[in-house]
């Protein structure tokens, strides 16, 4: 039943027992006009002798109506003036042509209900919608109000003494009423807000920025604390952060209690600080001026003396935007960086993501980007140019090349971007990469990885290249400083030192490799050193393993060592020990197990003479 049926039935039943209780009250007069409702069509002499009487009774009737009418009736000041006025019955027949007394629809007696309802605490009317979207709510007085405008109403009266009347009757709500209608929880927010308001009010609480009260207690004054330049705080900054210094417990952010600045001004009292703000700042380091450049470029006037800063201006852009605020980007670029100070980053977030001047560079988080010289990616991530440029210039972490290093260190997307020194780095780094994969491709196909049931499945779907990335390590060989495999990447966790552990003159390549070897055959004619094939370090046989990129493992070797064995700990007495030449499964004279690598020769050759053996 909807909410206007609900007050439409109330009002009405109330209307009807009032009506019962006048006919107990004037039971004789209703029962004659009970009579006169019947009197045949025919009886034309009785209805003239008693239609008088009828005229009389009649008024006599609304007149009582109205006495019993005119006391407070809530229903009665919710119909319309032009309802109230129209008292009039009307005579009509019924099907057997009995003359009848019926109330014309919209007199006071039909009681047609209005089609809207007036909130009183807005003054607007409640729709059919409001009643759709449940944004109705009716009190146990029968009053309607909006459900938005209760909320406000009752929150502020809660707020007053706690306690809510309805603002119809003043009649009090029980909080048990409003939770089932404003919801369960509505009662508990608004004691916690109280408590809020209360606790704000006294000098040992604050209020958090994201709404969470905190009590302020006083630390212990640290004397030997430094600030981010790494001098040591001032007796007076010293112990104003022992005193005002906050971390929320809910946010993690660090404010000061007394002047409210996120994040806190380390290094600075409150006062100082608020004087620091005023003054003119170097652009750079942010340090108060003593003196402005006044024959550099508008752009420059406002940075200081210090070398660090100086290196900063020259490597920057000279240019100011159309809004007045100089660029933050770096010199000669082809356009110019987005305007990244926070009012216009405010007015237009997409050129920049909504990234300004005041955020940390992600790479070093260590100064604002609008302190050092910036470059906006294709993204449009932006970063300092000396961070950027550093991560490219060291490339991958760890032994094993991978190019994770040009993807955008935010969304982790392939950098594209148009600075020089950058571009330069981007395209040694794909070319790098296309000879990988052009590698991978070829030693996939003799190692039989195209044949493994793995490369149809999800996620490679009979992608051979993306299924023999995943598997194969390459490695940068330090000698010669070209790409070479280095096993598969299974087994990089197994030699007992871990993938953070490593010296970069171990990583050689097999054509390096084998020109240090003494016996054995080194290289290959027709093949080079590509495919020379090695004895296992640790016994007599051949070896299938390459792991580190230094070290070749027979498959019994290799399984020993990923079962945690550790040949490469373990003393030479205690390896495998070959009697000489003659008694040598491999057949042949090499140096000792566990000393040194032993090329055996081209296995490509090999397969190529075992394929053709008897044509």
């Amino acid at each position: 039943m909807s909410v206007f049926e609900k007050v439409s039935k109330n009002r009405i039943s109330k209307h009807y027992q009032r009506c019962n209780m006048m006919r107990k009250k004037y039971g004789r007069l209703f029962g004659i006009t009970d009579q006169l409702l019947t009197i045949e069509a025919n009886d034309l002499q009785d209805w003239r002798s008693l239609e008088a009487l009828l005229n009389f009774l009649q008024g006599l009737v609304h007149k009582m109506i109205k006495s019993e009418e005119s006391k407070p009736s809530k229903f009665r000041e919710a119909l319309k003036e032009k309802h109230q006025n129209n008292e009039q019955l009307n005579y009509m027949k019924n099907q057997s042509g009995i003359k009848e007394i019926k109330y014309r629809p919209g007199s006071v007696h039909g009681f047609e209900e209005e089609k809207y309802h007036k909130c009183t605490i807005c003054s607007k009317p409640i729709t059919s919608s409001d009643e759709e979207r449940h944004n109705s709510i009716l009190f146990s007085c029968e009053h309607l109000f909006h459900k938005n405008c209760t909320k406000f109403f009752a929150k502020k009266q809660y707020l007053k003494n706690t306690k809510i009347f309805c603002p119809e009757c003043k009649i009090e709500i029980p909080n048990k009423t409003l939770n089932g209608l404003l919801g369960e929880d509505f009662i508990g927010n608004l004691e916690t807000e109280q408590l809020k308001e209360y606790l704000m009010g006294q000098e040992d609480f604050v209020n958090c920025k994201c709404g969470n009260m905190l009590q302020l207690s006083p630390g212990i004054v640290d004397y030997n604390y430094k600030d981010d330049s790494g001098q040591l705080l001032s007796r007076e900054a010293a112990q104003n952060m022992a005193k005002y210094r906050v971390r929320c417990n809910e946010c993690n952010d660090i404010f000061c209690a007394n002047c409210r600045t996120y994040p806190y001004h380390l290094g600075k009292t409150c006062k100082a600080f608020a004087e620091y703000q005023g003054a003119e700042k170097c652009r750079f380091c942010l340090t108060k001026l003593k003196t402005v450049r006044k024959q550099a470029p508008i752009a420059f006037k406002a940075v200081c003396r210090n070398s660090e800063c100086e290196e900063n201006m020259r490597k920057s852009c000279s240019k100011i935007h159309d809004c007045g605020h100089y660029c933050c980007g770096t010199k000669n670029e082809d356009r110019c960086l987005p305007c990244i100070d926070p009012e216009c980053v405010q007015k237009s977030l997409e050129p920049t993501l909504g990234i300004t001047g005041d955020d940390f560079c992600s790479i070093c988080y260590m100064s604002g980007l609008s302190q050092a010289p910036s470059v906006q990616l294709g993204c449009k991530h932006i970063f300092h140019e000396e961070c950027l440029i550093k991560v490219l210039e060291m490339k991958w972490s760890g032994p094993r090349i991978n190019f994770e290093y040009i993807k955008c260190p935010t969304c982790k997307t392939e950098i594209t971007c148009n600075h020089p020194h950058i571009g330069k780095s981007l395209k040694a780094a794909i070319s790098l990469r296309a000879k990988i994969n052009m590698k991978a491709w070829k030693r996939a196909k003799y190692e039989g990885i195209n044949r493994d049931a793995r490369l149809q499945a999800s996620p490679y779907n009979g992608d051979l290249l993306s299924y023999a990335m995943a598997r194969l390590s390459y490695y940068m060989c330090y000698k010669c400083h070209n790409p070479y495999f280095g096993g598969l990447k299974s087994c990089e966790n197994n030699d007992g030192r871990g993938l953070d552990y490593f010296k970069p003159e171990e990583l050689v390549c097999g054509s390096c490799s084998s020109k240090s070897i003494r016996e054995g055959v080194k290289t290959c004619k027709k093949h080079g050193a590509e495919y020379i094939e090695f004895k296992c370090k640790f016994c007599c046989s051949v070896a299938q393993w390459f792991c580190w990129g230094s070290t070749h493992f027979c498959d019994e070797c290799h399984t020993k060592q990923i079962k945690g064995e550790n040949l490469t700990k373990k003393n030479l007495n205690e390896l495998p020990q070959c009697i000489g030449e003659s008694s040598c499964p491999l057949g042949i004279k090499h140096p000792p197990n566990g000393t040194q690598e032993y090329a055996l020769g081209c296995t490509m050759c090999k397969t190529l003479t075992e394929h053709f053996e008897g044509f």
